[in-house]
């Protein structure tokens, strides 16, 4: 039975399941195809965490905002701030995570890439 032939009401109730199965086996590789899709495409963004990549993004994306506004809108301190972008292990992940959402990014997690 083609995919362009079915007519419910001309079709035997075995050959409407069959095609019902044809179809949710279609939509579960489909579903399968869009999540490996997303999931690209937030790994193409995907840059490791260092203090050349905070202060980096940081710049690119911090606008008109000088380093005291964007430490008041974030919540941290300067001194967070300046260990961000020289020394980023000693920054709590929370803290990373307000600063970097001041400027509408976001950390994510996921399979680490390579060696890096």
């Amino acid at each position: 039975m083609s995919k362009n032939n079915i007519n419910s009401l001309s079709a035997s109730l075995p050959e409407l399941v069959l095609e019902r199965n044809r179809l949710q086996q279609q939509m579960a590789h489909l579903d399968e195809s869009i999540q490996a899709k997303l999931q690209q495409s937030a790994m193409d963004g995907y840059r490791p965490v260092s203090s050349e990549s905070v202060l980096s993004s940081i710049e690119a994306h911090r606008g008109d905002l000088s380093i005291s506004e964007l430490v008041a809108f974030s919540g941290v301190s300067m001194q967070t701030y300046y260990n961000a972008i020289q020394r980023v292990e000693v920054v709590s992940v929370g803290k990373l995570n307000s600063l970097i959402g001041a400027v509408g990014l976001q950390l994510f997690i996921g399979k680490r890439q390579g060696n890096k």
